[in-house]
């Protein structure tokens, strides 16, 4: 701690505040791994509802515990919670080490750490948008007023302006930022238990069917939904879009 404040007097303000910030994520993983290591050894004298609320309360709560001010960091910060997670999920699933995680993800129904960032971020921000919120963060978000814009009409807040990196890490910034990005019909929900379930659906599941549009992410699905539109008479196809996604392949929108 000595060699870390002596560094951080001679660093500019922005760069002592990211090594603040790597330093917490290391100790961070630190402390959770060696609580998965023990969780690990129990494993064998508890059933699955104990060691689930094990991982819940020693791990989980320690990844969650104001990861919001993680969300400007880095994609190598973001990392290593992440790969604490990923190492939970295993335990949990009693998977190999070298298992794909996103899949025991799923099936625990667990949002990536960046995601749960995100979340965290717009569950505050629903309770700014509906005077929910303390006094001194709904004073950070201010609303888009100016009715001749398209903004003002999907209820979005002003994203202020930064010069530094380290600043879109800001509430006031990160905040309207990833909040202004949720679909409209997802903000316009009627309570926070509403909105926060149909959050977490809409951050864990693809493909997933909301209102009318339906999302295939395999090729299998390409034949089967194209054999199924043209045989149909009483189906109209109001608009077909293609496109590629780096995390699910070639994915395919239809309109109906």
């Amino acid at each position: 701690m000595l060699i870390f404040k002596i560094i951080g007097d001679f660093l500019p303000p922005s760069a002592a505040t990211a090594l603040a910030v790597d330093t917490n994520t290391r100790q961070c993983a630190k402390t959770c791994f060696f609580r998965l290591r023990w969780i690990r050894q129990l494993r064998r004298y508890v059933d699955y509802e104990t060691l689930y609320t094990l991982v819940r309360a020693l791990v989980l709560s320690h990844l969650d515990y104001c990861n919001s001010l993680f969300a400007s960091s880095s994609k190598s910060t973001i990392k290593r919670p992440q790969r604490v997670q990923d190492a939970a999920a295993r335990l949990l699933c009693n998977a190999p080490p070298r298992a794909h995680a996103s899949s025991l993800r799923k099936q625990l129904h667990w949002l990536p750490v960046s995601s749960r960032i995100q979340y965290k971020l717009c569950t505050i921000m629903f309770d700014v948008q509906h005077d929910r919120a303390p006094e001194y963060i709904t004073d950070l978000c201010v609303p888009c007023q100016d009715s001749s814009l398209r903004s003002a009409a999907r209820g979005n807040f002003q994203v202020r302006g930064t010069k530094l990196k380290l600043t879109t890490g800001a509430f006031s910034v990160a905040g309207p930022r990833h909040y202004n990005t949720l679909p409209i019909w997802l903000r316009q929900a009627g309570s926070r238990v509403t909105f926060c379930s149909k959050m977490k659906t809409h951050f864990l599941w693809s493909p997933y069917e909301i209102g009318q549009t339906i999302i295939f992410s395999s090729c299998g699905f390409f034949l089967l939904l194209l054999s199924f539109l043209f045989s149909s008479p009483n189906l109209s196809c109001r608009r077909l879009d293609i496109y590629h996604t780096s995390t699910h392949g070639v994915s395919l929108i239809v309109r109906i």
